[in-house]
């Protein structure tokens, strides 16, 4: 084989991966509705026609993400974080890097206050004898 031939043959053999499928990266911040920075929300990037799982992240302390090597195709984002309802996003379609900015609504109702109340059995059995607990007994109601 002739030296061009083989200058060739190994030009074509190392630009093959340049020529590959490209990569992109999709980017941006999750806000609520006062337009405040969500940190460590939980981001999932699907794929569009079944929803299937392809990548996942969390927002950092400043409340941006980052989805790193994204084939070309067409996804949705599903965004949570507790205190706020879990939003989809529209179809994105990336052709392109992309940057997006996702806003998740508060929850309607917040509880003040929770009190849990535990009341004693009327008999316990302990280790060396029975327990019976008057206060608990339906005679000692009236």
């Amino acid at each position: 084989m002739s030296l061009s031939k083989s200058l060739v043959l190994v030009l074509i053999i190392f630009s093959a991966p340049l020529f590959g499928q490209s990569k992109y990266t999709i980017t941006g911040s999750v806000r609520d509705s006062n337009k405040d920075v969500l940190p460590f929300a939980n981001l999932l990037l699907l794929k569009q026609n079944d929803s299937s799982f392809v990548k996942g992240v969390v927002s950092n302390e400043n409340g941006n993400y980052k989805f790193d090597d994204i084939d070309q195709g067409s996804y949705i984002i599903l965004t949570s974080m507790i205190g706020y309802q879990s939003a989809y996003s529209e179809l994105i379609r990336v052709e392109k890097d992309l940057q997006l900015e996702i806003q998740l609504l508060d929850h309607g109702e917040t509880l003040k206050e929770v009190i849990v109340k535990v009341d004693k059995p009327l008999y316990e059995q302990k280790i060396d004898r029975l327990v019976m607990y008057v206060e608990n007994c339906i005679v000692s109601a009236g």
